[in-house]
């Protein structure tokens, strides 16, 4: 019976994980098509992967090697807004032709 469990929570898991791949590759290419510049794509994934690179990622962790203090949670939410705002701003500016 425990083979079977075993079975079926891996069947999930793979479910989940070639959903999870197909959405990200399916956003991606949306972009890639919408962009009328490699500059504007490289805006985008700069900001979205930038902040989670520099903030976010190092505040996970410190929380999960259990500093659970203010400075961590400050810097968590910092890259998140980062992260948010400079996205928005990407694309807004994509959207609207501003090239520079």
């Amino acid at each position: 019976m425990s083979g079977y469990l075993l079975t079926l929570a891996s069947l999930v898991q793979t479910r989940y994980h070639v959903m999870l791949t197909l959405s990200f590759w399916a956003i991606a290419v949306c972009v890639a098509l919408a962009a009328p510049t490699l500059g504007d794509v490289l805006n985008i994934v700069g900001c979205a992967t930038g902040s989670m690179i520099a903030f976010i990622l190092p505040a996970l962790f410190a929380r999960k090697s259990g500093d659970e203090g203010a400075a961590c949670k400050a810097m968590l939410a910092m890259g998140v807004v980062i992260a948010v705002l400079g996205t928005v701003f990407s694309v807004k500016s994509m959207v609207q032709g501003d090239h520079a």
